[in-house]
C-alpha cells in the first residue's frame, strides 16, 4: 500500500478592491508575449453533480487548451487508497447469488454514489489523458508536505467543509470568489501566522510554475477556488508579473456545441499490451503497478474517486499442471454460499465468473479469461450501488485477448 501525503487544501486572501468583484470562477490570461490564450479556473474537492454544470466558456477553455494544469498528481497522490467510508451491503441468496440489502449510497472521502465517479479535479485529469492532452502540475509532493505541522487539524476540518457543507456548494455554485475565502477563514479559524506560513507562500509557488506554464502553451489551470482572490490570490499575482486577466461569463446553452460534444466523447481510455495481446477499455488512464506482491506479470488499477470505485486487470502465467476449471477457480476465491459461472463467450470460448471475498477490499466481482500460458483476471468493486449494478460487467465486457 503506497503512504499517502496529507491531502491539505487551503483557502485564499482576504478580498481585494485590484479583482472585479463579478462572481465567476474562469479566467483568460493573455499578454503581449503570450501566442495564444490560457485559462484559470477555480475548482471544489468534491463529486456532488451541480458543480458539473459547467458554462459554454468552461467547455471552449478545456477543449481548445494544450496542456490540463492541476495542483499536483491525483491519482498518484491517491495510490490504492481506500476510499469508500462504509463498504457495500451484500448478502448471499440461496440460489447463491449475491443482492444488496441496502439501497442507499455509499459514501466515500470525496461525496457519495449519487454523485459523479470522478471529484472535480479528478474528472479534469482524467479528462486530459482521455483526450490526450498534455498533463502538468503545480505542485511536488514533498513541497505540499512542507507546512503539515503547522497546520494540525485544518486538513480534517477543511475535508469536511469540502464535502458536506451545503454554503459553501451555494457559494460555489454562485461563483462567488470573495464570498468564498470570507466563509472559509471563517470556519478554519487559522491564526494569521499560519496563513502567512502556508497561503502565501503556496499561492506563490502556484504562480511560479504557472509563469513558466503559460509562457509556453495554452493551458487550462484548475485550482482550488480559494487560491483565487485576494491581493496575495494567484490572480492578482498574475497581473503583477504584467498578464491580462478577464473574467469569463458564465453563459449555458442548450445546443450540443462542438466543444462540449468533444469534452463529452472524451470517455474512455483505451489499453493495449502488444508482448500479452491484451487489450482493455477502462473510463480513464489506469495506473500500473511495477512490484506486484501476486506475481502477476501485469497488474492495472483504475479508481474513481468520487464514487470509490475500482477496476482492476491482471495477468498471471498459467498452471500447465493442472486444468482450466481449477486454475480458474483459484482467482475467484468466493464466499460460503457463493456460486461462480462457467459462460460460453461470443468467440466459442469459456470464462469464468463470479463474487469474491479477499481482505481489504472485501467483496467484488470478477471475470477469469485463460489463453495459451496466460490468465486474465478482471476484478471491480465500489460501493452499494456499483455492486448492484450492471457496470462491472460493462467493463469486463471491454477486455479480451486479442487473436
Amino acid at each position: 500500500m503506497i503512504k499517502i501525503l496529507p491531502f491539505i487544501m487551503f483557502f485564499s486572501a482576504a478580498v481585494a478592491q485590484e479583482i472585479e468583484s463579478n462572481h465567476t470562477l474562469l479566467w483568460e490570461i493573455t499578454g503581449d508575449n503570450l501566442k495564444s490564450p490560457s485559462y484559470l479556473f477555480g475548482t471544489l474537492h468534491t463529486n456532488d453533480k451541480r458543480v458539473f454544470n459547467f458554462s459554454d466558456s468552461l467547455y471552449y477553455a478545456l477543449d481548445n487548451a494544450e496542456s490540463i494544469v492541476l495542483e499536483r498528481d491525483i491519482f498518484n497522490l491517491f495510490g490504492e487508497r481506500e476510499l469508500r467510508i462504509n463498504k457495500p451491503n451484500f448478502l448471499i441468496d440461496k440460489n447463491g447469488d449475491p443482492y444488496s440489502s441496502s439501497s442507499f449510497p455509499t459514501r466515500t472521502i470525496y461525496g457519495d454514489e449519487d454523485g459523479m465517479p470522478q471529484f472535480l479535479d479528478a474528472y479534469f485529469q482524467d479528462y486530459c489523458y482521455n483526450a490526450g492532452k498534455k498533463f502538468e502540475i503545480l505542485e511536488s509532493a514533498d513541497l505540499l508536505a512542507e507546512p503539515v505541522g503547522s497546520m494540525e487539524g485544518v486538513s480534517s476540518k477543511l475535508g469536511s467543509l469540502l464535502t458536506n457543507d451545503e454554503q459553501l456548494i451555494q457559494l460555489y455554485m454562485e461563483g462567488d470568489i470573495f464570498r468564498l475565502n470570507q466563509f472559509l477563514q471563517r470556519n478554519l479559524q487559522v491564526t494569521s501566522e499560519t496563513f502567512a506560513l502556508t497561503m502565501l507562500d503556496r499561492n506563490r509557488r502556484l504562480l511560479h510554475v504557472l509563469d513558466s506554464l503559460v509562457a509556453k502553451s495554452s493551458v487550462f489551470c484548475a485550482i482550488g477556488a480559494w487560491h483565487l482572490a485576494g491581493n496575495e490570490g494567484v490572480i492578482n499575482l498574475l497581473r503583477k508579473r504584467g498578464y491580462k486577466l478577464r473574467a469569463l461569463g458564465s453563459d449555458f446553452s442548450e445546443e450540443l456545441l462542438e466543444s462540449k460534444m468533444n469534452i463529452r466523447n472524451a470517455q474512455d481510455y483505451g489499453y493495449f499490451n502488444d508482448s500479452l495481446m491484451v487489450h482493455a477499455v477502462f473510463p480513464g488512464r489506469p495506473k500500473q503497478e511495477t512490484n506486484t506482491t501476486t506475481g502477476a506479470v501485469l497488474s492495472l488499477i483504475y479508481q474513481q474517486l468520487g464514487q470509490g470505485n475500482s477496476y482492476i486487470l491482471e495477468v498471471y502465467n498459467r498452471n500447465s499442471e493442472i486444468n482450466e476449471d481449477t486454475e480458474a477457480e483459484l482467482y475467484i476465491p468466493s464466499p460460503s454460499k457463493a456460486r461462480f459461472r462457467k459462460i460460453l463467450g461470443e468467440n466459442s470460448s469459456f470464462y469464468y465468473e463470479g463474487i469474491a471475498d479477499t481482505y481489504p477490499e472485501g467483496l467484488y466481482w470478477t471475470r477469469v479469461m485463460l489463453k495459451d500460458q496466460y490468465v486474465l483476471v478482471l476484478k471491480a468493486y465500489g460501493g452499494n450501488k456499483f455492486m448492484s449494478s450492471t457496470r462491472p460487467f460493462d467493463f469486463f465486457d471491454k477486455v479480451h485477448f486479442e487473436e
